[in-house]
């Protein structure tokens, strides 16, 4: 890339687009099974991360920071324990 671009978006956003992307992963891990199941739920993790790193890069407050992840960890966490039940049964 020989030229610098420059974008931005607001904490808000940021979020909003994550959330849908994490959310999207749990869709397909759940229509899915196996090692196409973890792959998704994978993606979801290291997006989540992904938003963690990008939100201590723009200095979000973080109070508000820990409040979204924790609900959005807790999102991720409860498909994945209901795709361990399933792989118990």
């Amino acid at each position: 890339m020989d030229q610098e671009m420059n974008f931005s978006l607001s904490y808000e956003q940021l979020t909003t687009i994550t959330e849908q992307y994490i959310k999207t992963c749990i869709k397909n891990a759940t229509g899915a099974s196996g090692r196409e199941a973890e792959i998704e739920m994978d993606w979801a993790r290291a997006t989540l991360d992904y938003w963690y790193l990008l939100t201590q890069a723009g200095n979000a407050s973080n109070a508000v920071v820990e409040a979204d992840r924790l609900r959005m960890t807790e999102m991720i966490w409860r498909t994945a324990s209901g795709e361990e039940r399933g792989c118990r049964q």
